[in-house]
């Protein structure tokens, strides 16, 4: 270790080196000087791992040799002992204020010299750690301020006061350090929908000690609107005090704006789908009629043709009334299959409202398959415009095809329920459920058409599914009221 040691004393300049050369735990190499000049020069040129100074010298006080040997920033990096006399010990505490890392009293005695080894490890040990908190600061700092994003710390005993920003809030316009110098700088760049709640969540996070994650908008100093995610917690100390919150903002204005063209692309789809089902709804309402009207009169008029002569020429010649009979009932299934045909693609009933369709497609669902259906119905008829009650039709018929085609169920129940404002359509079978049919084993697109007919209407699907019970519960508003405005 190298000691640079100043003092115009030569006897005092002896002393000191003995004691530190006999020291057996360093060895301490130590250079003199003998005026504040000389000991300036060796400082600067040796650059001594430490300094010992004698307040009087010849030419300079101690405390203008401090004031020499200060940096740009003004700081003295170059750790001091100051050496004073017993009454000198008020200046050795200015000395420290100036820089001096500590001091001792030269007694009359001279036991100042059994404490001067020591105090010199202790020194250098304490420099030693003080260099290394720097070079981890100053990687760290270097690293924070070349990653995207603002990374900040918060004091905990005052709302929104900064401890240290990085450079990065130029993205916003402002340096760090007017952020540092007021508590309200940060706050007021956030947007004016967004600051209360933002304010809440970062008190809570700071009065709780818990873990802040929150998005929000900022407004640049141009005026421009960019949203950021900060994440920040709580750093304690080895016995758990809290220090301080660190966080990091990170700007996500092209992921939102990304995730905003997803929603407006998503919304346009949908739209779309739902003029294509009101398309196709208005074409089945055409078809429908042009099969009962047309089709079903020309039928009924070639029904009249063949039963005339049916009943002009009765059983003579046979061959001829046996063949009337056979066309009269090929004209009869005909009829029959178009009227079918006519009800699938808009039944009648559904004129007649909700609750007689349901009761007539549960009719006509236990004829077709044979499985037991349960009705618990509202009383009296509830009433929904087209859209909605058409909606309500076709996700019905969806879900009864579902159960037909893979349930196995021998029992179907359906109810049909209204409460402040919302319609609830519950389809519930006893089959085998839907984890026997493994999403990949086959599209699901009767699934996903049900949930997006039901999105269309402002609606939601939800399905319980285990073996031996399956339910498809489907609620949607009623006109006049939207999903997100239900009640709690």
């Amino acid at each position: 270790m190298c000691v640079l040691l100043v003092d115009d004393d030569a006897l005092d300049r002896e002393a000191v080196r003995r004691a530190l050369t006999a020291d057996g735990e360093y060895e301490f190499a130590v250079i003199e000087a003998d005026t504040g000049a000389q000991g300036l020069r060796l400082a600067r040129a040796e650059k001594p791992d430490c300094l010992l100074l004698d307040y009087q010298l010849p030419d300079l006080s101690g405390l203008e040799f401090l004031a020499e040997l200060e940096d740009e920033a003004g700081e003295v990096a170059l750790p001091v002992i100051k050496l004073t006399g017993t009454a000198d010990a008020a200046i050795a505490v200015e000395a420290m204020r100036r820089g001096a890392r500590d001091y001792l009293v030269k007694d009359s005695g001279r036991q100042y010299l059994q404490l001067l080894p020591a105090i010199v490890k202790r020194v250098l040990q304490e420099e030693r750690t003080l260099r290394e908190k720097r070079q981890a600061e100053s990687k760290y700092r270097s690293l924070v301020e070349q990653i995207p994003a603002i990374t900040y710390i918060a004091a905990l005993d005052a709302p929104d006061k900064l401890l240290y920003v990085s450079p990065q809030t130029r993205l916003l316009g402002v340096a760090p350090d007017a952020w540092l110098a007021d508590p309200e700088a940060r706050l007021s760049q956030i947007h004016a929908e967004d600051r209360e709640r933002v304010q809440r969540e970062f008190e809570h996070s700071r009065l709780a000690g818990e873990p802040l994650r929150c998005e929000y908008r900022m407004l640049t100093r141009s005026g421009k609107v960019l949203w950021f995610s900060d994440w920040a917690c709580l750093v304690r100390d080895e016995s758990g005090k809290p220090l301080f919150l660190q966080g990091v903002m990170t700007n996500i204005t092209f992921a939102k704006q990304k995730e905003q063209q997803l929603l407006e692309s998503r919304e346009l789809m949908r739209s779309l789908a739902r003029h294509q089902v009101d398309v196709r709804e208005e074409e089945r309402s055409r078809i429908a009629r042009d099969l009962h009207d047309e089709l079903g009169q020309m039928l009924t008029a070639m029904k009249l043709e063949v039963a005339m002569p049916s009943a002009r020429y009765h059983d003579d010649p046979p061959e001829l009334s046996e063949k009337l009979r056979s066309l009269l009932a090929l004209i009869d299934s005909t009829m029959d299959s178009v009227r079918a045909i006519a009800a699938d693609l808009r039944p009648p009933v559904l004129d007649l409202g909700l609750v007689p369709a349901i009761e007539w497609q549960a009719q006509e669902f236990r004829r077709r398959t044979g499985i037991a259906c349960e009705l618990a119905l509202e009383d009296g008829d509830i009433e929904l415009e087209t859209e909605r009650a058409t909606a309500v039709f076709r996700m019905r018929q969806e879900t009864l095809t579902n159960v037909a085609r893979h349930a196995r169920a021998t029992q179907v129940e359906i109810t049909l329920t209204r409460d402040q404002g919302m319609l609830q359509l519950a389809v519930e079978d006893n089959g085998v459920g839907m984890l026997a049919h493994p999403p990949h084993a086959k599209k699901t697109f009767g699934l996903l058409g049900l949930r997006e007919r039901a999105l269309m209407v402002g609606g939601e699907v939800g399905i319980d599914s285990r073996p031996g019970r399956t339910t498809v519960c489907i609620t949607l508003p009623v006109a006049g009221i939207t999903m997100d405005e239900r009640p709690a």
